[in-house]
């Protein structure tokens, strides 16, 4: 059984912007970057004008860690995603859309509502919706 890390922990964890990356990096790839498009692992560099970024000649495709997930479009910093993510997996019956704006003041994507396991296998919803069809 995993241990749940206490929040405190988890603010520890990340403390900038940068380890959110490099956690969700090594996560996502192992450490070591990969071309979303076609899975390309050799060859890929850096732009100087966009250090976040990775560039992938052959399919000349400009990409980050956030690329093809629920947070490709996000403006808001991964801290505060990391936390909401944290909210939302350790939830024994969910969390929902209205704590989530109101604790951290984002807004939930849609894809990341279903990416939290469950006890009985993957959970359908992360988000409860209420009775009246609005988070609660």
């Amino acid at each position: 059984m995993a241990e749940t890390i206490r929040v405190s922990h988890l603010l520890k964890m990340f403390p900038t912007e940068e380890s959110c990356v490099k956690w969700l990096e090594q996560c996502r790839w192992g450490g070591v970057a990969t071309c979303p498009h076609c899975g390309f692992r050799d060859d890929i560099s850096r732009p100087r004008s966009k250090p976040d970024y990775y560039w992938y000649g052959n399919c000349r495709v400009r990409y980050n860690v956030r690329t093809n997930t629920p947070l490709h479009a996000t403006k808001k910093p991964l801290r505060e995603w990391m936390y909401v993510i944290y909210s939302v997996l350790t939830a024994r019956k969910g969390v929902s859309a209205c704590a989530i704006e109101q604790g951290v003041g984002l807004p939930v994507p849609d894809g990341l509502a279903h990416a939290a396991p469950r006890q009985g296998g993957l959970r359908q919803r992360a988000v409860h919706l209420g009775e009246r069809g609005r988070g609660g």
